[in-house]
């Protein structure tokens, strides 16, 4: 319904901030990362998501349409709401928790803020393949890398727990490598040289 509001910051809070549009406040409910991107006074977009409930309807909106495009898969996910996405958006930057979607680690996903085990492993099993496929463009920003050949990385992990090595051990080591135009070959060379130096 409503697709983004662009207007002045109001009020920030850790999980929302009131945008002034035309005289009107906007409660928008939002991750920490969305609401310490604003200062209070200055002009902002908000791409938004209208949640419509018997008892109530919730403004949900982020600074940037992916991690919106990330609220609304994460919400997909059975007993994800609202708050709980928010909330682990908030305890993980976007780009990071669609990394530790896409190579699959849940034990990472369990440092977001209200998800468990079960949930994370549920994160993975139902978005790997729609994160995979959708957000392997999102853009590189903050330090953090989106692996660019999904498949490449997948068989690579699986090559090297073949080997013997543990899968977190693996995750972590190949999600420091820049796997574009890689190879499973030339991925595993260089995740056994950085763990030779480890």
């Amino acid at each position: 319904m409503y697709e983004y509001f662009r207007g002045t910051v109001a009020v920030i809070h850790p999980d929302k901030v009131i945008l002034e549009v035309g005289n009107i406040g906007y409660s928008i409910l939002t991750s920490a990362t969305s609401a310490m991107a604003c200062k209070v006074g200055d002009a902002a977009t908000f791409f938004t998501s209208l949640i419509v409930r018997e008892d109530s309807m919730t403004l949900v909106g982020f600074s940037t349409e992916e991690e919106l495009k990330v609220f609304r898969l994460l919400t997909t996910v059975s007993g994800i709401g609202a708050k709980v996405a928010i909330a682990a958006l908030s305890g993980i930057h976007y780009l990071e928790l669609s990394r530790m979607i896409i190579l699959g680690d849940a034990d990472g996903l369990m440092k977001a803020p209200g998800v468990g085990k079960k949930t994370a492993q549920r994160i993975v099993l139902e978005l790997r393949d729609k994160f995979s496929k959708t957000l392997s463009a999102l853009p590189e920003a903050d330090g953090f890398s989106m692996p660019k050949n999904v498949s490449v990385v997948s068989d690579a992990i699986e090559a090297m727990m073949a080997l013997g090595y543990r899968k977190n051990d693996v995750e972590k080591i190949i999600s420091r490598i820049d796997s574009r135009d890689l190879t499973v070959e030339e991925v595993i060379r260089q995740a056994l040289s950085l763990m030779a130096v480890l």
